[in-house]
């Protein structure tokens, strides 16, 4: 068994290399696209690569390398769809049939979270934890925006909150996923996520 392959099955990923590369080509295509990493030079008008030259700007396409905030958020992406759950897998976790999880997805206001890949959903994990989904996350859920980006939505539930301070000595941040399965109100929770 191959780093790659080793490193995903430990985080319960089971795919090969092969299917992963593939996932990630496909994520970089359908996120990034063909066109948007265009030489300028090739792309600009003479006249505004003139004016762009005068003001001391650099017309030639530049890597940024793992700052790269598209190439992150395709990582990420890859990953979210990686290690997320079928909708059958999902019924199986929490012990219902794969029908009922279809229809907390797209109800009228949804009570999981779902990304739609290849015609089918994909649970992402962050909404799970042991054999059970994150206590109050029903009252979540509905008030996330359904046009909001899949990454947007996984950051926001693991990044620590400034408004969802832990009662620790220090009162330190806790994340939204943190906060409920610390057994907090959904209902602060809820209120944050119609503001996203």
């Amino acid at each position: 068994m191959n780093k790659l392959a080793a490193y995903l099955g430990k985080r319960g990923v089971a795919m090969s290399e092969d299917q992963f590369f593939a996932l990630v080509r496909e994520t970089f295509d359908g996120v990034a696209g063909k066109d948007l990493y265009a030489e300028p030079d090739q792309e600009l008008p003479t006249e505004e690569l003139d004016l762009l030259r005068q003001g001391g700007f650099s017309i030639k396409r530049e890597s940024l390398g793992s700052d790269d905030p598209v190439s992150r958020g395709a990582l990420e992406f890859s990953a979210l769809i990686a290690t997320a759950l079928s909708s059958r897998e999902a019924a199986r976790l929490l012990g219902v049939d794969a029908s009922r999880i279809r229809q907390r997805l797209t109800g009228r206001r949804p009570t999981l979270y779902g990304v739609k890949w290849r015609g089918d959903w994909l649970l992402p994990r962050f909404q799970f934890a042991g054999t059970a989904e994150v206590p109050g996350l029903n009252e979540v859920v509905p008030k996330l925006d359904s046009s909001l980006n899949p990454v947007a939505v996984a950051r926001w539930f693991l990044s620590p909150n400034p408004d969802l301070l832990v009662e620790t000595g220090d009162g330190e941040a806790a994340s939204p996923r943190e906060w409920l399965l610390a057994g907090h109100s959904p209902k602060e929770v809820a209120r944050l996520a119609e503001d996203l």
